[in-house]
């Protein structure tokens, strides 16, 4: 309207959500024929793919367990510098997907945004140990 014309939107393909893109999808006849020879599991992405943008974060044991109630933990010493605000994916050691938490830089503690209880680990796990 600013310049003066009007103007419409016929179509729009989103191309991209997050860090999914549609080079990677499928159809919705290619998912009901998946889904009827019980293919589909193959397709079906870890909860943590949503999350891929943000950092991995490897934690103990004992933080893995306070984060189970959702509970904030401290802070090591390698993440005091880390941003205030800054969110990141947490794992377990044996790869779990166990939360997204966000740094509290002036408490040195990682809060918990989502917690998950998921039983095996997952496929996009960070491959090194605790940090």
């Amino acid at each position: 309207q600013e310049l003066g014309c009007g103007a419409h939107l016929s179509s729009l393909t989103r191309i991209r959500g997050g860090s999914f893109e549609i080079s990677t999808s499928i159809s919705l006849s290619e998912l009901e024929e998946l889904i009827a020879s019980d293919k589909w599991l193959d397709y079906l992405e870890p909860p943590d793919a949503g999350a891929k943008d943000l950092l991995p974060l490897v934690i103990d044991n004992n933080s893995e367990k306070i984060l189970a109630n959702g509970q904030p933990i401290a802070a090591r010493l390698s993440e005091i510098k880390t941003e205030h605000a800054e969110t990141r994916r947490l794992y377990a050691h044996d790869g779990r997907f166990v939360a997204i938490a966000r740094y509290d830089r002036s408490l040195t503690q990682w809060k918990p945004i989502k917690v998950f209880d998921l039983p095996v680990p997952s496929k996009i796990a960070p491959e090194f140990g605790v940090c």
